[in-house]
């Protein structure tokens, strides 16, 4: 029997341990929604490290550092904002379900 997954999406989180998945546009100033669960230093400094583009369907897998209300940060990169269609939803969730196992 597998584990039960449990998906929820809200505007701002408070989280406490556990997977946060933030998603980045490659001309965004860095991941949506991060405000609260990492500092955006970390994660400039973890895409610098793994030389994290933000490309389309890029991913930045890394432990959170101490001070993070989250324990692992997956960011997924979404290309271009301008070139973000509908369909770019469901392979941004198909690109983190891949990760959330791993």
């Amino acid at each position: 029997m597998s584990d039960k997954l449990e998906v929820s999406f809200a505007r701002s989180v408070s989280v406490k341990g556990g997977l946060a998945v933030l998603l980045q546009a490659k001309d965004g100033d860095g991941p949506s929604s991060a405000d609260g669960v990492i500092t955006a230093g970390a994660v400039a400094r973890a895409a610098g490290i793994a030389e994290f583009k933000a490309k389309s369907m890029g991913v930045l897998d890394f432990i959170a550092p101490e001070d993070a209300a989250a324990d692992r940060v997956v960011v997924v990169g979404l290309g271009a904002s301008s070139d973000l269609v509908a369909y770019d939803c469901f392979r941004a969730g198909g690109t983190v379900a891949s990760k959330i196992g791993s």
